[in-house]
């Protein structure tokens, strides 16, 4: 299973060759979080070289834009690549990875697994993000894409759909920080009820970060009232106004590329680091 792909020209130069290094021919399954570049615009270039079974996204543009994507655009190309194997992920749907492997799509569209309360108000984009929870052996891991938690973009506020998933997902062991670290993420509540022993964040240098600034000052504060907390791995240093406190050098390890983890579901590796699982979680 592939989520997501990255930005435009990075399927190709990236995610292509580490499926051929690992010895994957095809796919099963590609789940695109959401429609934003930096997610999708990868995934033709993945699908045109690597093929899939099956292709989910949240099938719901919420703009004219996304309703009928331009010809040529990084969206129309990927429904393109993704053919007739496109399909509608839907709230609570466990993805068949196999034995001891749980996959369950716990939020899309702002709608989430187990809850009949959805959020009234307009939702954007981020926040109609697919969100996993994945399960191996007494092993946790949560991604979300760009998933909301109440915190401003600019002068708006964002939906706080983390709040409703950190109720149904509860303790994980590893945690993909949502949208990059962005301070429209990664709430106090969210990040309480989850208590991860490690987080990822996956985050440029330069480029458009010199924009956005990920991860965010408030994320990396929150990230340091986390109890359980160990370790957070970074894909790159980022773009943190102000930089790094000499408390965020002690809790991260940045990569400087690519962030791996395999388990035998009792203990995990991230970048060769052991730790054991937490049997709170299981």
């Amino acid at each position: 299973m592939l989520v997501d792909g990255g930005n435009n020209g990075k399927g190709a130069s990236q995610v292509v060759p580490l499926l051929q290094n690992l010895g994957i021919k095809k796919l099963d399954f590609v789940i695109a979080t959401h429609y934003d570049a930096d997610h999708i615009g990868g995934l033709d270039e993945v699908l045109n070289a690597v093929p899939a079974t099956i292709v989910y996204d949240h099938g719901r543009p919420i703009d004219k834009e996304k309703a009928k994507p331009k010809p040529g655009s990084m969206l129309a190309a990927y429904i393109k690549s993704a053919g007739s194997q496109r399909r509608e992920i839907e709230t609570g749907q466990k993805i068949p990875l196999g034995e001891n492997i749980d996959v369950r799509c716990v939020a899309v569209n702002g709608a989430v697994a187990g809850l009949s309360a959805e959020h009234t108000r307009k939702l954007d984009e981020n926040a109609c993000s697919v969100a996993l929870h994945i399960r191996y052996g007494g092993f946790d891991y949560f991604i979300g894409g760009d998933l909301t938690g109440g915190g401003k973009s600019g002068s708006r506020r964002t939906a706080d759909v983390e709040g409703f998933v950190a109720s149904v997902v509860g303790d994980v062991d590893v945690l993909h920080a949502n949208h990059h670290g962005s301070e429209t993420s990664s709430n106090e509540q969210f990040l309480k009820v989850l208590k991860p022993e490690v987080v990822i964040i996956s985050v440029g240098n330069g480029g458009v970060n010199k924009r956005y600034h990920h991860p965010s000052r408030s994320v990396l504060d929150r990230l340091h009232e986390v109890d359980s907390l160990i370790r957070v791995f970074q894909t790159n240093r980022g773009e943190t106004v102000g930089g790094f406190t000499a408390a965020d050098r002690r809790l991260m390890r940045i990569a400087n590329g690519n962030i791996v983890i395999t388990t035998n579901g009792r203990r995990y590796l991230v970048n060769g680091t052991a730790f054991d699982v937490d049997e709170r979680s299981q």
